[in-house]
């Protein structure tokens, strides 16, 4: 593992990030926020361009969205888009890869 300081000097050294657009608020979904991103992930998977405001950057893994009800200035949403886990309590060893990946 490396030590903070070398991690921190690594990432300043990188590129700079991209500056984020505003946050559109919360997804037009109808359903309770428990899921929102569930219905998110299935409404994109469809081709639904309605949620394209709220993406803020996918890959064929994972999709990051704005936070809807953001608790900081910056609150981003990182979710895996094929391996569906519904919360912490459902992790098992076989999600370390993605979870690194993440």
């Amino acid at each position: 593992m490396m030590d903070p300081v070398a991690f921190h000097r690594a990432l300043c050294a990188g590129p700079r990030l991209p500056v984020l657009r505003p946050n559109p608020g919360p997804f037009p979904v109808k359903r309770h926020f428990s899921y929102a991103l569930e219905e998110a992930l299935d409404r994109l998977d469809g081709g639904d361009s309605a949620l394209e405001p709220h993406v803020v950057h996918r890959t064929e893994e994972f999709v990051t969205f704005f936070d809807g009800f953001p608790k900081a200035t910056v609150h981003l949403l990182a979710v895996p888009r094929r391996e569906r886990i519904a919360g912490i309590g459902e992790l098992q060893p076989s999600h370390l890869p993605l979870l690194r990946r993440l």
